[in-house]
């Protein structure tokens, strides 16, 4: 009995059963004129049906199932990390997903699949680089440079703890994270600009921008007050920089904004 014929005949059957094979589907949708049954080709070959499968490279309605699973818990990790910018049980079991959580745990680990997906699951950390970036969000977002054992009162995301388990110390972890955290002693600030994360030290008390950052919002500025025409407005927007300089962040509201 020629096998190859057999096995094409059988992935022809998977097809229009849907994607997987059983004794019962093969022979349901086996074509009738130019395959035998499976009782038959197994009497013949003495292949059982799992090894058969196994050499057609057809899935087994189990495998087929934990396969079309797993790329449903793939997805529903990833719409969840969208939202949110992490999974977790609690934000998972809300959306009542198929697959469940513990289905997830249970068949291929929670952890692969977040891996799998390219999210992180709340409190854990998919690499170093995953794990720099939360810092310097923390530390964006906190707006100064605090020291290891400021950090560890605050009781901030992530944790020293788990800093340290993927092998980095508080020193490595900032300067990896393009910080030099002895700026604590000095009382560094993070630039307050959109996405810049510059850490700098104020040369008088309120400056909120980084010098790069400062001097691209004075040009910005400079370049608007060249195009007034009207004194009322020209008037205006002087005498708010006067008063604001580097040390409110309203300076950046006036380069931003069109009016003033």
């Amino acid at each position: 009995m020629n096998t190859d014929h057999f096995i094409q005949e059988a992935k022809v059957a998977a097809e229009k059963a849907g994607g997987f094979l059983t004794v019962e589907l093969f022979d349901q949708f086996r074509d009738k004129n130019k395959t035998v049954t499976w009782d038959t080709f197994n009497r013949k070959t003495k292949i059982g049906f799992k090894d058969f499968l196994k050499l057609a490279n057809i899935y087994s309605k189990d495998e087929y199932i934990l396969v079309k699973n797993k790329k449903k818990a793939i997805s529903n990790f990833k719409l969840i990390n969208l939202k949110n910018g992490s999974v977790n049980r609690r934000s998972y079991e809300e959306k009542d997903y198929e697959p469940k959580w513990d289905y997830i745990s249970e068949h291929f680990g929670k952890d692969k699949i977040a891996v799998e997906a390219g999210v992180r699951i709340s409190g854990q950390y998919l690499n170093e680089n995953d794990i720099l970036m939360a810092l310097k969000n923390t530390i964006k977002e906190i707006g100064y440079i605090p020291s290891k054992t400021d950090y560890i009162k605050l009781k901030l995301k992530p944790s020293e703890k788990s800093l340290r388990s993927k092998g980095l110390n508080w020193d490595q972890a900032m300067r990896k994270s393009k910080f030099r955290p002895e700026g604590h002693a000095t009382k560094d600030l993070i630039c307050n600009m959109e996405d810049c994360f510059n850490q700098f030290t104020p040369s008088e008390e309120g400056n909120v921008f980084c010098d790069s950052c400062y001097k691209k919002v004075r040009s910005g500025l400079i370049q608007k007050i060249e195009n007034i025409r009207n004194i009322d407005e020209l008037r205006k927007i002087t005498k708010k920089l006067i008063w604001f300089g580097n040390n409110h962040i309203e300076i950046f509201d006036l380069y931003k904004n069109d009016t003033y």
